[in-house]
């Protein structure tokens, strides 16, 4: 991808390679995993402050829509899933008869596919990220590297039908995890509103396969050496390894519900040791400022820009020329180099928050996936250490060449400007930011200053520990 177009990137309107059935579906869906729950619920019937019975009736609302949601967005996927198999068939034999024009269309008709089905399981993940309660440090835990690529048609058909009997109850919803884009634990989620308890559900069918899953749960909870070495023993070498594969799972899943639960713990994917801090801040947002731009916006206005905390510039537009002109424009004038971003970058990355859970009005949302209005952001890493650094003198820094180069030795991404690591400074010695951080701004719209005070703050609360802070 040559400079130009990789300038153009950002500015692309992804509603524009939608067909009209898909835009249909897809503001379906938005409306029944956002606006749904409120919409069904009589707002004026609320007692102050609202009663747990108050509470209750409005989450079953919630769960009504994203029940109806998890089975529009089942039965897309499934027919998407099976006509890219159909054509992936067709590439084998087209190819082998060098008919090339048949062959460009049918990888034409993959891609679309492609995208269709990258948009909606991210318009799913908008329900667990929300019954997870958009915790990032959290969230990564349930990332496999890989795990994205078992998404099946036969995976969600077999596990819609318990999700249904899960989901008969109002307060309960359990949601298939094949289709999230970010879950790779269990095969459901299932959430019990009234007792505020989450699972993670493996289903199993066949004899053998509930034999090794009850055996490697008992091996993993109960730690008895001996007893598992006998249960292995008895085994041949492909259901032992059946077994292991089983066991794993269930290591995997218990060590994440420990650290979520204890808030620290050892991180599955990389083995690095994880403390999720609480914080006393609280989380303060700029999407004020975004609404605040769009409402700017008439026929004859086309733009509307603003900055937060100095480092994140915003550009707000209803027309891509204006958009991709102007924000350039911008960039270059305040020689700001740093990466810039569309707002619906985030339906790209799993691992940040939806586009569909934005703290943002739903008309807004909807304006954007049509392609009526362009949301266009750039952090400014340079201007960030400078504002952390008005804000904490000599907090924060850019690390010379060999930090940086020990920075990327260990099993998680950093901030960095221009190749080099942001580092931290502390009692305690130097750190280094996460990459999470850049994630926060862009995609949770958390402003900066809120973002520096609280790693300040749990910096300075964890003295000489080393353990991952994914922000």
């Amino acid at each position: 991808m040559d400079k130009q177009q990789q300038r153009l990137q950002p500015f692309l309107k992804l509603g524009s390679y939608f067909t009209e059935p898909f835009r249909i579906l897809v503001e379906e869906v938005l409306f029944l995993v956002r606006e749904y729950g409120v919409s069904q619920f009589n707002l004026l019937t609320l007692s102050a402050p609202p009663s747990l019975d108050d509470r209750l009736k409005f989450a079953a609302h919630v769960h009504d829509g994203w029940k109806r949601a998890q089975h529009l967005i089942s039965e897309r996927l499934i027919a998407n899933l099976e006509l890219r198999n159909d054509y992936r068939k067709q590439i084998k034999q087209l190819h082998g008869q060098r008919k090339g024009e048949e062959k460009t269309k049918i990888t034409a008709e993959i891609l679309r596919l492609r995208l269709e089905i990258a948009v909606l399981r991210r318009l799913f993940d908008v329900m667990p990220w929300t019954m997870l309660q958009g915790e990032h440090s959290t969230i990564r835990r349930l990332q496999t590297p890989g795990g994205e690529h078992n998404l099946s048609a036969k995976n969600i058909r077999d596990a819609i039908p318990t999700a249904d009997q899960f989901n008969k109850d109002p307060h309960t919803i359990a949601l298939c995890n094949d289709i999230s884009s970010f879950i790779h634990v269990g095969d459901l989620l299932v959430f019990d509103v009234k007792n505020q308890h989450r699972a993670f559900v493996e289903l199993k069918s066949g004899s053998k396969n509930i034999l090794f899953s009850r055996a490697a749960a008992h091996a993993v909870h109960m730690g008895d050496d001996a007893l598992e070495e006998k249960f292995k023993s008895k085994l041949d070498p492909t259901d032992l390894a059946h077994y292991l594969r089983s066991r794993k799972q269930h290591e995997r899943g218990s060590a994440i519900t420990s650290t979520i639960k204890n808030e620290g713990g050892v991180d599955p994917n990389t083995g690095a040791k994880v403390s999720i801090h609480s914080s006393s801040i609280v989380v303060q947002t700029f999407s004020d400022k975004i609404v605040g731009c769009w409402t700017e916006l008439s026929e004859t206005k086309k733009w509307a820009i603003c900055t937060v905390d100095q480092c994140v510039h915003i550009g707000v537009y209803n027309d891509q020329q204006s958009a991709f002109v102007g924000f350039n424009a911008w960039m270059d004038a305040i020689h700001c180099t740093s990466k810039v971003h569309n707002i619906t970058d985030s339906f790209k990355d799993p691992m940040v928050r939806p586009f569909g859970s934005l703290n943002l009005p739903y008309e807004l949302l909807l304006k954007i996936l049509k392609g009526e209005v362009f949301i266009i952001l750039c952090f400014d890493v340079r201007a960030f250490i400078d504002f952390g650094n008005q804000l904490f003198p000599g907090y924060l820094s850019i690390a010379n060449p060999r930090e940086s180069a020990e920075a990327r030795r260990q099993p998680f991404y950093h901030l960095e400007l221009d190749g080099r690591a942001v580092a931290t400074s502390s009692p305690w010695g130097k750190g280094f930011l996460g990459g999470g951080i850049q994630d926060r701004v862009i995609f949770d719209l958390q402003r900066p200053e809120n973002l520096i005070s609280m790693n300040h703050e749990a910096i300075d609360s964890v003295e000489g520990d080393n353990a991952l802070n994914d922000d």
